[in-house]
């Protein structure tokens, strides 16, 4: 079925049938390879720009970061800072609530019972210091 008259509606092994209603060796960037039931082309969810699943994305629109689980977000959740260079979220310190800039342990708020100080969580004030909540 690779030489369909005028759209195919499955194709020959090792073909997928892309959105087109074509035969093709390769889905077209913003589609992914699906092998159920049928061979075809489907289309990734956006904001994805490429994907190897509906789940998982590989590459994120511009104006996106890439998750740890795969998905395009903007801005990080909680507990996650961008990485300007790869464009994807990366975790925190595990004692920081929230974080930016290049250091991931340089922490904007902490985890409860931690305190804030110097940018960096801690289990007790410092002399000369208390807790204002």
């Amino acid at each position: 079925m690779t030489n369909c008259a005028v759209h195919c509606t499955e194709c020959e092994y090792p073909l997928y049938l892309d959105h087109n209603e074509d035969c093709v060796h390769e889905c077209e960037s913003g589609y992914y390879h699906s092998d159920n039931p049928t061979k075809t082309c489907k289309v990734c969810v956006d904001p994805c720009e490429t994907c190897t699943n509906e789940h998982f994305c590989t590459r994120c629109l511009r104006g996106f970061l890439m998750s740890e689980e795969g998905t395009c977000v903007d801005p990080c959740p909680m507990g996650y800072v961008s990485e300007t260079d790869s464009k994807t979220c990366v975790p925190c310190d595990s004692t920081c609530r929230t974080c930016h800039g290049t250091g991931l342990d340089h922490c904007d708020s902490c985890e409860p019972p931690l305190y804030l100080h110097n940018h960096n969580c801690v289990t007790i004030c410092p002399v000369g210091m208390y807790d204002h909540d």
